[in-house]
C-alpha cells in the first residue's frame, strides 16, 4: 500500500556550481543531494531529521509546485517518514531549496519511502528521491540527544547505517522466480520493463520504482537496475548466479511456462565474441565487452538459445540474432511478439543497447503471429532481470 501525504516547500540556498551533481529521477534541471537518503538505524518511539538539497541546475527556472511524502510499506499503518512544511517556489538556473525530512519508525524492521516533488516541467514533471531507513527495537528508549533520536548535526554516521537491503530484492516487493527468500536470500528474478539501454553499470533512472507490479510498469523513464530493490544490483553473470544458488544455477529457481514465449531473465554477463562468456574485464577485439546479453530463461521457454559447450556461460542462455535493426528478435523475443529491443544495434553491442520497451499498450502478440496465439503481451511481459544482493 503506498500512502500519499501532501508537504509544501522551503528556504531558496546554494549558488550554481555549489551543490554535488546526483540527478534526481524525474524533473529536468533538478539535482538532489544527496540522491537518496538512509535514515540508517533509528530507535522506535524516536526520530531522525535530515537534511535534503534540491538544485535547479538547468539553463531555465523552474517551479516547485508541491511535494510529497509516500509510504511504501505493504503493511499499511501510519506513515513513518515526513517532512517539514513549506511553500511552492520557483528555482532560477543555481537556486536551490533545501528541505527536512524525518524518519520517526513506529515498529521494528526495514522501512522505505518516496519523496515525490511537482514541477512545471514540461517533459517530466515530477521528480522521486527514495528513503529508507530500519526501526530498531530497544529495551530502553535513548537519552535525550542521543543518536538515534537527535536532528542529523553533519557528523559521520554510525558504522553499520548502510542502506538496508529490502529481502525481496525485486522494487516492487514481489519476486517471480526464486521466491523462497530462505532458500534464496541473496537472488530474486524480476519482472518488468526498462527503457534506459544496457544492463553494464547503468544507474537507477527511476528511483528504483521498476516491476511489473510498481508504479513504472511501462518502464518508461527506468534502467534495468530499477527492477532491483535498493541494495541490490543486475547479477554479474554466470559466476554469481551459481554462488547465490548454491551451484544450481537457473534450474529450480524459475517458474514453468505452459503458454506463450515465456520467461527470460537477464544478467550482465561480460562477452566479447558471438555467445561467448569471457572473464569480466577480459579484452575484446570485436566490439564491446557487451556482445550478447546473457540470463535464465524459465522452463518451457522459447526464449532464445543456449551456448554450445565449451563457451564458458555455463547454465545461462542468450537472446541475440543478426536481425535487421532488432538483435534481440530471436524466438519471439523482439516486437511484434515480444518487449526486447537492441535498436540500431552493431550485432556485437547488445548488452549494451537492450531495452525491455516494446509492446507499449499491450500491443504485442495480438494475431497469429504470435507464439501458440498466446494472450497480448505488454512492456513487462517475458521476465526481466536477476537482482542480486550487495
Amino acid at each position: 500500500m503506498r500512502r500519499f501525504v501532501p508537504i509544501f516547500a522551503a528556504a531558496l540556498a546554494c549558488a550554481a556550481g555549489c551543490c554535488t551533481r546526483n540527478d534526481l529521477v524525474g524533473a529536468e534541471g533538478l539535482v538532489a543531494t544527496p540522491p537518496a537518503l538512509d535514515f540508517g538505524r533509528v530507535a522506535v518511539g524516536a526520530q531522525l531529521a535530515k537534511s535534503l538539497s534540491i538544485a535547479n541546475q538547468g539553463a531555465a527556472p523552474i517551479e516547485l509546485r508541491s511535494a510529497g511524502v509516500a509510504e511504501n510499506d505493504p503493511g499499511g499503518g501510519p506513515l513513518q517518514f515526513s517532512a517539514a512544511a513549506f511553500a511552492p517556489a520557483t528555482l532560477a538556473p543555481g537556486q536551490s531549496v533545501t528541505l527536512s525530512i524525518a524518519f520517526a519508525p513506529l515498529s521494528g524492521g526495514l522501512h522505505y519511502g518516496t519523496l515525490t516533488l511537482t514541477t512545471d516541467a514540461t517533459t517530466s514533471p515530477t521528480a522521486t528521491v527514495s528513503l529508507s531507513g530500519e526501526g530498531v527495537v530497544e529495551p530502553n528508549p535513548p537519552d535525550a540527544g542521543a543518536d538515534a533520536g537527535t536532528p542529523d548535526s553533519g557528523s559521520p554516521p554510525p558504522p553499520d547505517s548502510g542502506t538496508p537491503a529490502n529481502p525481496v530484492g525485486c522494487a516492487d516487493g514481489t519476486r517471480e522466480g526464486f521466491a523462497d527468500q530462505t532458500t534464496y536470500p541473496d537472488i530474486a528474478a524480476c519482472s518488468g520493463a526498462w527503457s534506459v539501454p544496457g544492463l553494464f553499470g547503468v544507474p537507477p533512472a527511476c528511483g528504483n520504482q521498476g516491476g511489473n507490479d510498481g508504479p513504472h510498469a511501462d518502464g518508461q523513464g527506468c534502467a534495468a537496475v530499477d527492477l532491483c530493490a535498493p541494495g541490490w544490483h543486475v547479477c554479474l553473470g554466470s559466476q554469481e548466479l551459481l554462488a547465490d544458488t548454491n551451484g544450481s544455477g537457473c534450474s529450480s529457481g524459475l517458474p514453468a511456462v505452459t503458454s506463450g514465449p515465456g520467461l527470460f531473465f537477464a544478467v550482465a554477463q561480460n562477452s566479447c565474441n558471438d555467445s561467448v562468456c569471457d572473464a569480466a574485464g577480459a579484452s575484446c577485439s570485436v566490439g564491446p565487452n557487451e556482445n550478447d546479453f546473457f540470463g535464465c530463461p524459465a522452463p518451457g521457454s522459447h526464449l532464445g538459445f543456449q551456448p554450445p559447450a565449451g563457451n564458458g556461460c555455463g547454465p545461462l542462455w542468450t537472446i541475440a540474432n543478426t536481425q535487421a535493426g532488432n538483435a534481440c528478435g530471436w524466438a519471439q523475443a523482439g516486437p511484434p511478439n515480444g518487449p526486447w529491443e537492441c535498436p540500431g544495434t552493431t550485432s556485437y553491442d547488445e548488452g549494451q543497447v537492450v531495452t525491455k520497451d516494446g509492446c507499449q499498450g499491450n500491443s504485442c502478440c495480438t494475431s497469429n503471429n504470435c507464439y501458440n496465439n498466446g494472450a497480448p503481451l505488454g512492456p513487462s511481459d517475458e521476465g526481466g532481470v536477476l537482482c542480486c544482493k550487495g
